[in-house]
């Protein structure tokens, strides 16, 4: 497991093109720590194409186990992807957590605000494994 995001992001970002889930996503051209206009700024931004439709995805990322702070900031995510995506002739946008562990009452209140607002989010489990050959 990570220690911090810090390491969680650089390990992330340098193996971007090795990480099957997003192959599988389709994602491309990574940016790293990137700012909205409020100053908050996203681990890693991307996109990918939906047939004809680009789609912006925002991808935060949790070493542990989401609490009730990286709720209220993937909300806030939400939002930032969503007018961003407007603004800059996305079809739509994507937010993406990553975490270590899961935190199931966060989540169901984190697609409900998305599902209000006609946003997706997913939330995907990492693992870390080494392999010595």
């Amino acid at each position: 497991a990570f220690t911090n995001e810090a390491a969680m992001q650089s390990f992330v970002f340098t193996n971007r093109k090795k990480i099957r889930k997003f192959q599988e996503l389709g994602l491309k051209r990574f940016k790293e720590q990137f700012p909205f206009d409020s100053g908050r700024k996203i681990d890693l931004l991307c996109y990918r194409w939906i047939g004809k439709d680009k789609e912006l995805v925002g991808i935060e990322l949790k070493p542990g186990k989401p609490d009730d702070g990286a709720e209220g900031q993937s909300q806030q995510y939400l939002d930032e992807l969503d007018a961003y995506a407007r603004a800059n002739g996305y079809a739509s946008a994507h937010l993406i957590v990553i975490s270590g562990r899961p935190n199931k009452s966060s989540r169901a209140r984190v697609e409900s605000y998305a599902a209000s607002r006609g946003l997706k989010v997913t939330f995907l489990l990492y693992s870390v494994q080494m392999n010595l050959l």
